[in-house]
Parts: C-alpha cells; structure tokens; sequence
C-alpha cells in the first residue's frame, strides 16, 4: 500500500514540475511576442478632410480640378518646414510653384515672400495653409481674376505640443489661366519623366498664375 501510495505521489509531483516548466517557459517568451494593430490617421472629424481614395481627374469636373488647383498654388505660396535648405531650393525656383507661376509672379513672390519664409524656416517656424475650396470666387467684373480666401497656422516654438498656434486669415487675388488637361512637355522633358523624376504632379496640368496680390 505505501510503495502504491509512493508512486502516485511521484506522478502528482512530476505533473506538477512539468506544470511549473511550461507556465515558466510561457512566461519568458511573453516578452518577446509583439503584435501589431493598424491605425490610418483622420486628421479632422468632417468627412471632406478624411484620407480617402484618391480621385482621377476623369472623376472631377473642370471647375473643381481648378479649384484643387489654386488651393495647391495657394499652399506652396505660404507654407512653411523648418527646413532651411528645402526652402532655399523653393526661393531658387526649383519647385511646382516656379512651373505654375508666370515669371513676373515669381520674381515678385522671391522678393517678398520667399525671405520671410527663409527666415521663418531658419528660426524651425511650422506654417501650415488652408483654402476651402467652396469659398474661391471670381471678382466681379474681372476677366479670371479670383478671390481666394485662406488661413494660415503658425507654430513659432519648436517641439512644444502645447504652443498653441498663431492663426492668420487673408485673401489673396490671382489672375491664372487654366485649361483641362495636361502639359506635353514639362522643361523639355517628357509628362513621364518628369514624374518619374519626383516632380510635383500639379505641375503637369495646364494651370498658370499671371498675377498674385494679396489683399492689404
């Protein structure tokens, strides 16, 4: 009866030892395991500013992709990164907003805007645009000229997410002539190239600004 009673108590510790190894083992390889959960970033709770599939130029009408337009031309106009040498490039013209300017516009626009971003840009300055579209309007009277309201948001103090920031609004004028469609060439290379190349995609369309006043 003892050598009975022997046996199953060894049975009972050795299940209880093999217990004890595989709850240590599950532990240990606990830490190691990772999972991962996929989360898009919504950056506004309207649905118009959701990331959503982009649209083909089929999918828009002429009045629209002209507007997205301006709301783009707007945009490089002001924006600012606290990237002094990506903003050098763009003050040298070796941006969309040098292929979607008449050369007077941009030489007024490297005058007076481009040193304001440079500085801006050296002092780690965030300045974000945004133009709603439903709010461009022709100015009476005028052949192609709109008014183009826009705000501007700017962060002066770097790597502080409390910093509220400085909120501007303004209206600038644009005199631009656009047609459905997209350019041929684009600094006489090929529409695919120029892609290929990294250039800006706005910059293939038939979109030209001739005069730019921002309203005083």
């Amino acid at each position: 009866m003892r050598k009975l009673v022997t046996f199953f108590t060894g049975l009972a510790l050795l299940a209880l030892m093999l217990g004890l190894v595989y709850l240590s083992g599950a532990i240990y390889t606990a830490g190691h395991r990772v999972s991962m959960d996929t989360y898009f970033f919504q950056p506004n709770n309207q649905s118009e500013r959701r990331i959503g599939v982009p649209a083909s130029p089929d999918d828009l009408s002429a009045e629209q992709m002209r507007d997205r337009l301006i709301q783009k031309y707007v945009t490089e106009y002001f924006y600012v990164i606290p990237d002094v040498n990506a903003t050098t490039l763009r003050v040298k013209g070796q941006t969309s907003l040098r292929i979607l300017s008449a050369p007077a516009v941009l030489n007024a626009w490297k005058q007076t805007i481009g040193p304001q971003l440079l500085e801006m840009a050296d002092a780690k300055v965030l300045r974000t645009v945004y133009v709603d579209t439903s709010s461009i309007s022709m100015l009476k009277g005028s052949d192609n000229y709109w008014s183009v309201p826009y705000t501007l948001h700017t962060w002066t103090r770097p790597n502080d997410l409390s910093a509220a920031p400085i909120v501007t609004n303004g209206i600038i004028h644009l005199h631009i002539l656009y047609e459905p469609g997209i350019r041929k060439e684009i600094d006489d290379i090929s529409v695919g190239e120029f892609l290929e190349r990294g250039g800006d995609p706005a910059a293939v369309f038939k979109f030209i600004v001739l005069d730019a006043t921002i309203e005083s």
